[in-house]
């Protein structure tokens, strides 16, 4: 190459090299935040912060190893988005507690159409609160004794087919059996429908139930692109495009919709389920969105709900219930096989306590030692690994500046797997639980359900559906562990706590001595 060709290059290289350079200072641009505030956390790399080992990895490993080399608060980036992780127990009761007002709403990708955004999960602010106060008395003790006889009904079938499958001692894939129960169960409770798809493993709710969780949220190609990019949560908006599998969320809907006109129809329903507690409670059609008082003052803390926050909550509890419910169940069934010792002391807890006796809202009370098995295995694999907030104004805690808009995140594996909260974490244990240990344990250390105000609202509803099943399977199976359980299990980069893969178990007959 000439001199002259050399000379003629060169203005191409250049352009390159300050395309590149400006892409790598615009890529870079926002990572001074936790810099600022004397925030540690890992280096980001440009555009993609520190999302790449999320969404390889999940939400589980990366938070562990990163709190043990920095410590029990620091500073990621979710693309541009910080995110302070706090695992500190005093820092975590000022953010969920203490100082609720200025972290009272979750942050998320907003990438939830309506009416899902609607969800008490989703709402913020004023129109969360009156939506919680709304729905809160359908989880009252008196509603949960009234739901008993539907939950025995679903658990006493899923007994009957675990029962069946036992005579060949064969392995079978668990949580197949407890997504069928917990669909059935949801669907009595909430909606009044019996669809017994126990009976249909195929049926189209539970398969498309199953798909809204069966991927990590960054598997969806858009929810990808807007962390990376913010401003394209707008556009996401605009276009409809959601966090989920759109078919799955679809279908639901629909569903949904069909299921709240067809209650409708009835007029005068006697059902006192959740679908007709919020249906009493809807604002009629030739009533604006805004609610009034006596003086005609906007009100918005009346106990009235729209229609799409009718099917925004009536969404969310199918599809936060079903999965909740089932995955609890799944890790209990595995912890117990697993344990075949603390297997038989439940079973002769049950025997003593019930007897032959119906489980009940009164008498599961009485099962003391079963509350320290869920107990334990909530601990040790809790359902939801992260949960969220952000800051609504600029605070400082615990010596640690939190600017306005940051995003404040709970790594629950992490604090149920930290050594100072529960000695030996990887050892399954219910004993900690006991009357006399249990309060050594400081509570906000354990976060199986959230903490504070946000707290899970169905929270005794899935731990009483889940002991009625536990009571049923136990009386008629024994759960045991086979060649093909993961022993220890892994997990996957999903956004609800899954194994790597599915938990195999042997099922065998029980024989009453």
């Amino acid at each position: 190459m000439s001199m002259l060709d050399l000379l003629s290059f060169l203005p191409s290289v250049a352009l390159v090299l300050v395309t590149v350079s400006l892409l790598f200072i615009y890529g870079m641009s926002g990572y001074t935040v936790f810099k600022k505030s004397q925030i540690p956390g890992p280096r980001p790399i440009p555009f993609l912060g520190n999302l790449l080992p999320l969404a390889k990895r999940g939400f589980i490993y990366p938070l562990l190893e990163w709190k043990e080399k920095f410590g029990p608060v620091y500073g990621i980036y979710f693309g541009h988005q910080p995110v302070v992780v706090v695992s500190d127990l005093d820092m975590l009761k000022q953010i969920e507690v203490k100082d609720f007002n200025k972290f009272q709403n979750r942050w998320d990708i907003d990438l939830y159409p309506n009416p899902i955004s609607k969800g008490i999960f989703f709402e913020k602010g004023a129109n969360w609160k009156r939506i919680r106060r709304t729905i809160s008395s359908t989880f009252s003790a008196s509603k949960l004794r009234l739901m008993c006889h539907q939950i025995n009904a679903c658990a006493e079938k899923l007994s009957q087919k675990l029962e069946a499958v036992a005579s060949g001692e064969q392995q079978v894939e668990i949580k197949d059996y407890l997504n069928s129960f917990a669909m059935d169960v949801i669907l009595m409770t909430a909606f009044g429908k019996n669809l017994d798809s126990q009976e249909n493993a195929s049926d189209p709710f539970v398969r498309n139930a199953c798909n809204i969780f069966k991927d990590s949220i960054y598997t969806q190609p858009f929810v990808f692109l807007a962390t990376l990019f913010p401003s394209m949560e707008k556009l996401g908006k605009k276009l409809e495009m959601c966090a989920w599998p759109k078919d799955a969320v679809n279908f639901i809907i629909k569903a949904v919709r069909e299921i709240v006109k067809e209650r409708r129809q009835e007029h005068e329903s006697k059902s006192q389920d959740f679908l007709q507690l919020m249906l009493d409670a809807e604002i009629p059609d030739d009533v604006d969105g805004d609610h009034h008082d006596a003086n005609g003052n906007i009100d918005k803390n009346q106990k009235r709900l729209t229609e799409d926050e009718i099917i925004g909550q009536a969404f969310l509890f199918l599809i936060a219930g079903y999965e909740t419910t089932a995955s609890a169940l799944q890790y209990v069934t595995y912890a117990l096989a697993t344990n075949p010792e603390i297997q038989d002391r439940v079973y002769e807890e049950i025997d003593t306590v019930l007897g032959d006796e119906e489980p009940s809202y009164q008498n599961i009370i009485q099962m003391r030692y079963m509350e320290q098995v869920f107990n334990e295995s909530l601990r040790m694999f809790p359902i939801v690994p992260i949960t969220t907030r952000e800051a609504m104004e600029t605070t400082t805690i615990n010596g640690y500046q939190i600017d306005k808009g940051t995003a404040v995140a709970v790594s629950i594996y992490t604090l149920h797997h930290d050594p100072i909260n529960f000695p030996n974490p990887e050892v399954f244990d219910p004993e900690r639980f006991s009357p006399e240990n249990k309060r050594n344990i400081n509570p906000v250390a354990f976060h199986p359900f959230g903490f504070g105000p946000r707290i899970c609202i169905g929270m005794r509803l899935a731990l009483m559906e889940a002991k009625c099943a536990m009571v049923h399977m136990l009386r008629k199976v024994k759960l045991v562990q086979s060649e093909d359980t993961q022993v220890p299990l892994k997990f996957d980069n999903n956004r609800v706590m899954k194994p790597s893969r599915p938990i195999r178990l042997r099922i065998e007959p029980r024989t009453k001595a």
